[in-house]
This record gives structure tokens, C-alpha cells and sequence, in this order.
């Protein structure tokens, strides 16, 4: 059962990755925080604008 949830946990970091990287955020930290916190990094990655390079100037 540990096993399960440890890998569920995996997979909703690499979705977070994934979709931070698609997003122009770091990929890596929102892996990290999509291992830690789970589906609630994945909720807040979803509702964050992208980051576009026109607006960080």
C-alpha cells in the first residue's frame, strides 16, 4: 500500500514538471513540491499564469 502512494506521489511530480516546464517555471522545483505536497502543488500549478519574458522586464 506504501508503495502505491509513493508512486502515486512520483507521477505527480513529473505532471508537475512537465507542466511547469511548459509554463516557463522551473521544472525540477515543482517536481520537488509535487513529491512533498501532491495533488495541492498540482492545483496551484494549474491556476498559475505562464511566465512570459516580456514581463519580467
Amino acid at each position: 500500500m506504501h508503495f502505491l502512494w509513493l508512486l502515486l506521489l512520483l507521477v505527480i511530480g513529473i505532471i508537475c514538471m512537465k507542466l511547469a516546464e511548459m509554463k516557463g517555471r522551473s521544472p525540477y522545483a515543482w517536481a520537488v513540491l509535487g513529491i512533498l505536497f501532491g495533488p495541492l502543488a498540482l492545483i496551484v500549478l494549474l491556476f498559475l499564469k505562464p511566465i512570459n519574458g516580456n514581463e519580467l522586464e
